[in-house]
Formats: structure tokens, sequence, C-alpha cells
């Protein structure tokens, strides 16, 4: 009776693992563009459904940072950087958040960041502007976006341990 209720549990748990796995990847990536207009460069992601980020900015060397709840990255060509832009990665940060990262040729801060609902033939998007920026304001908005990303960091999952010893003091291994 043991070893089934051990069996019935195990299934159980490889089905809510594939179930909440399947709805985590509900979002896409389907592309991305650069585009400049002046001293500001735009980055836009196309995405199936919206999401929020987290944005925050990184010194030496300076990048923006696009942390999303994890998606499955779809595009099929890349895009080529510009403006103060150099490049861009991209890939699974942890296992609940994709990372792009955005490699700058020069100093800039994010002057908007929105979702576009959508429409016209258009999917949901998401716009970040950069504007190219002085050393002072540069580190000011890297101060700031730590700050900020402390604060909207979620808090650490406590992990539960069960060190109950077994009556016959045999060690067991859980997969």
């Amino acid at each position: 009776m043991f070893g089934v209720k051990r069996s019935l549990a195990f299934i159980c748990l490889l089905t809510f693992a594939s179930v909440s796995s399947a709805f985590a990847q509900d979002v896409s990536i389907s592309g991305l563009r650069f585009g400049q207009n002046g001293d500001t460069t735009r980055f836009v992601l196309d995405l199936s459904s919206g999401v929020k980020p987290r944005i925050f900015l990184l010194s030496n060397p300076s990048r923006v940072v696009v942390d999303l709840p994890e998606v499955k990255w779809a595009v099929q060509s890349e895009a080529k950087a510009l403006g103060a832009v150099a490049g861009y990665r991209h890939g699974l940060f942890s296992a609940d958040t994709y990372r792009i990262v955005l490699d700058l040729k020069r100093e800039a801060v994010v002057t908007k960041a929105f979702p576009l609902a959508a429409r016209s033939g258009y999917s949901d998007r998401y716009v970040i502007d950069l504007k190219d920026a002085e050393s002072a304001e540069f580190t000011s908005a890297v101060a700031a976006s730590r700050v900020e990303r402390s604060r909207s960091a979620p808090p650490p999952v406590p992990i539960q341990t069960n060190r109950t010893a077994r009556p016959d003091n045999k060690r067991v291994i859980v997969v």
C-alpha cells in the first residue's frame, strides 16, 4: 500500500510540473527591433501577450537589463542594433526569469518604457526608449535602478527540508 501511495504522489508531482511549465511558457517573444531618432534609441519587443518586465542599468560596461517572467524565445531573425546599443544577448537567467541584456556603445538612460496592446495587425509590444546621457546622469540612473531593482526583486523562496531521522538510521535519497 505504501508503494502505491508513493507512486501516486510521484505521478501527481510530474503532472503538476508539466502543467505549470506549460503555463510558464505561454508568452513568447516573436520579434525585436531597434530604431533611432536623433539621440534616442528605441528597442521594441513583439510579444504573444502582455508582460511587465523589470528594467535596470548596470555600469562597467554600460548595459540595460530587461528581465521578463519566463518567456519562450521565438525570434526567427536577429535584429541589427542601432544608436546607443552595440549589441544584445538573451537567455534563461533563472527558473522563472528570461533576461535580455543590451550592451551600450555609450552611456544612456531609459526615458520611457511602456506596453502597447495588440492592434492593427501588430501583436502586443513592449517599448523601451533610451537617450544618450552624460556620465553623472548615467551614474545616478544606475544607482536609482539598483535601489528599484532590490525593491522589486521577489523575496527568496525558503527551502523546506525534512530532517526527520528514519528509525532504522538508513539514509533516504529523494530525486
